[in-house]
């Protein structure tokens, strides 16, 4: 083998010097071409903002609106609930004048019912301010089962058992009372009558928290008609409401024969006590004259 041939390394070639100035030129003018053809960053940034700028502008706007309608709606419901209550407390008062002037301005006020969903006709009839009552009912308002039962209006109690019969009979009011129990404490014989002829039970709602049945409303009342109505329809003489009390106890309290005299005649037993020991006899007053009916 001969004597090998050293190896040369390659040389790099270089572009003359005036290509390399031509090279960079143009890649400059080229860069600052696109960068003339886009918008600089902040003003890309500035540009896509701007409809979500005034995107939120718009639902700010809305927003302000949208809490000025619910202040407002709530002022009108805070002023309509001060009337409400100043009616509440004009019909407890027996205020004629006060709510003749309320119901003439605004006639949907005789429809008032409390927090708790007392109609205000009831409220009236409860504080037995009966000139209140009537100047309520005098506006025309709509009256439900339990109004209507309450005040005695026998057409519109018939219109609506005749409509809707099972919902009429179970309507409650906040404190627990049935129409007839209303009827017969506030509404009289005739509206006790109607409730009767369409389905309710003499004895009311058993279920009462406070044990107080039709028979106890109508010696409340001393209304010797509704009485003698339960009475006929197989209402119990000697139910007992709260701390044992019956009918004729209540009747002898009141010294009132001729409620003493039904509830005796329906079989009413007058040595059933109390919780407090007292008998029929006890609680009659001491000249009264219910005491010799009670001995027999």
């Amino acid at each position: 083998m001969g004597t090998p041939r050293p190896r040369h390394r390659a040389q790099r070639r270089h572009p003359p010097e005036h290509q390399r100035r031509d090279d960079a030129h143009e890649r400059h003018r080229g860069g600052a071409e696109q960068r003339a053809e886009q918008p600089p960053d902040a003003e890309r940034v500035a540009d896509r903002r701007v409809p979500r700028l005034r995107q939120h502008h718009g639902d700010a706007d809305d927003q302000r609106e949208g809490d000025q309608r619910e202040r407002e709606a709530h002022r009108r419901h805070c002023a309509q609930c001060a009337a409400v209550e100043e009616l509440f407390a004009a019909a407890r008062a027996g205020d004629v004048a006060a709510m003749r002037d309320a119901v003439a301005r605004d006639p949907s006020l005789a429809a008032a019912r409390d927090e708790h969903g007392l109609a205000i006709v009831l409220a009236a009839c409860f504080h037995r301010q009966w000139e209140v009552r009537d100047a309520l009912l005098a506006a025309d308002p709509p009256l439900d089962v339990l109004d209507a039962a309450a005040t005695g209006r026998v057409e519109r109690l018939r219109e609506l058992l005749g409509a809707d019969r099972a919902g009429a009979l179970a309507a409650r009011t906040p404190e627990g009372f049935d129409a007839i129990s209303l009827a017969a404490f506030l509404g009289g014989a005739e509206a006790v009558r109607v409730l009767l002829e369409h389905g309710a039970p003499p004895e009311g709602d058993p279920a009462n928290e406070l044990g107080i049945r039709p028979v106890h409303a109508a010696v409340a009342a001393r209304d010797a008609r509704a009485l003698g109505a339960l009475l006929d329809a197989g209402a119990d003489p000697d139910a007992t409401q709260q701390r044992g009390i019956t009918p004729l106890h209540a009747a002898a309290q009141h010294d009132d024969e001729a409620l003493v005299r039904l509830l005796l005649d329906a079989g009413a037993d007058p040595s059933l006590k109390a919780e407090d020991g007292r008998d029929a006899i006890a609680f009659a007053p001491d000249a009264g004259g219910v005491r010799a009916l009670l001995r027999g």
